[in-house]
């Protein structure tokens, strides 16, 4: 299956190509629940995750974290220009781009817009915020990893009584999660 962008032709009228086949769509049809769903699972089709970009203010600081710690290669990354970037992969279908935070940016440091003013960077926190994770198959090791590296931490088990997961910040103060469900 598979829908092209939906183009304006009318003020009340869209076309989208699905499965071959021109569709014109009302903008009235638009907003019912069942064609948002079909839309919905047209526009998906296939989707998967391709990268998680970071910005950061040291580029290379955050790289050299990424693939110390937790195993990142470094890939061919494009010019940019002044543009400090460095992309990584963990594996073929899912890398990590980093880029040079822009000074004069009006976005939000954080996905919630800045901090309060007594934040504090807590793992304990991070099971419930906003983090990424990653499943390793040497899960104590990686763990007494982060412990010699003196990276803080915090561990905890699920539920079930045998995932268990640890929680840390890298060097920007992004959340991340390592787990026992090996890859």
């Amino acid at each position: 299956m598979s829908a092209s962008k939906p183009t304006r032709v009318h003020d009340t009228t869209y076309i989208l190509i699905y499965n071959t086949k021109k569709v014109h769509i009302h903008t009235a049809q638009a907003l019912t629940l069942p064609f948002l769903r079909l839309f919905a699972s047209m526009a998906a089709a296939g989707l998967k995750l391709n990268h998680i970009a970071r910005e950061s203010p040291n580029v290379k600081r955050l790289a050299a974290f990424y693939e110390e710690v937790l195993g990142f290669e470094r890939i061919e990354t494009p010019n940019f220009g002044d543009v400090d970037v460095v992309w990584l992969r963990i594996s073929p279908d899912l890398s990590l781009h980093l880029i040079e935070r822009d000074p004069q940016s009006r976005l939000p440091e954080g996905p919630h817009g800045s901090p309060p003013a007594d934040a504090v960077a807590d793992p304990k926190a991070l099971p419930r915020g906003h983090h990424i994770s990653f499943g390793v198959s040497n899960y104590d090791e990686f763990v007494q990893s982060l412990k010699e590296r003196g990276i803080k931490n915090f561990e905890k088990t699920q539920p079930d009584g045998k995932t268990r997961q640890v929680f840390f910040f890298d060097p920007d103060g992004n959340g991340l999660e390592v787990g026992s469900w090996g890859n």
